[in-house]
């Protein structure tokens, strides 16, 4: 994407997964951001690799914020490294097969972002037709692919292992009052719970007490999770 000079790539953090990385597989280019540590196994499964001293981006918040603060785009995406497919959505849900249609799409969602003149951008967290009302929305839980424009963008991820995605989407809309949610276009992909990744290390008594820590945090605008269903952004946009 070129918009007066304004550059753009696509980078996915992984670690662990040299051996079932699949995003790369559904999109023209990517970067595959890694720890040093675990460079030359990503090298040997054919991707572009960016590697990083492994103590700068030893969590998912830190390698998160490490792209956002010191890569060399005006614009980045984010992608989680277990995507099985992007996906269109209306009435019905289609997969895109033709990696240029994925690739075009989430430039043109990145160039709405810079027109817009917003900083963060996330596709929805939810698969279901049912859920779809409305081809954009401005508040809501997001998902495996998100667009930071450098120059609008204040938020930054909390190092916790759960729901520091949320946080960054509540900080951003504290902060900026809106973010973009692409309602029509998703993602296909595993939530913890493919091998690999930091999984190992989430427990639910993380999960509970991240809770805890962002209601205390977020007050009235967070809903924790309960009885099964997953936590909720309460800010009327």
């Amino acid at each position: 994407m070129n918009d007066g000079g304004l550059s753009f790539n696509i980078y996915i953090p992984s670690y662990r997964r040299s051996d079932s990385i699949n995003t790369h597989n559904l999109l023209e280019y990517c970067t595959y951001v890694v720890r040093e540590t675990e460079a030359s196994k990503y090298v040997d499964a054919g991707v572009n690799v960016l590697s990083v001293d492994d103590t700068l981006i030893d969590s998912i918040p830190k390698v998160q914020n490490w792209i956002i603060e010191n890569t060399d785009e005006d614009v980045v995406c984010i992608a989680d490294d277990d995507i099985h497919s992007f996906v269109y959505r209306n009435d019905t849900n289609s997969k895109i097969a033709d990696s240029e249609i994925s690739t075009s799409e989430i430039e043109r969602i990145a160039q709405l972002v810079v027109d817009l003149d917003i900083g963060y951008m996330s596709v929805p967290n939810d698969m279901s037709p049912m859920y779809y009302d409305r081809p954009f929305k401005f508040c809501g839980i997001t998902g495996q692919l998100r667009i930071i424009n450098k120059a609008k963008c204040v938020a930054r991820f909390n190092d916790i292992d759960f729901l520091n995605d949320i946080d960054f989407e509540l900080q951003e809309l504290l902060l900026n009052r809106i973010i973009l949610i692409p309602c029509y276009f998703l993602t296909d992909a595993d939530v913890d719970t493919n091998s690999g990744g930091s999984n190992d290390s989430k427990t639910m008594t993380k999960y509970t007490l991240a809770n805890i820590e962002m209601k205390q945090k977020w007050g009235k605008y967070y809903i924790p999770s309960q009885n099964g269903k997953p936590g909720r952004i309460s800010v009327k946009r």
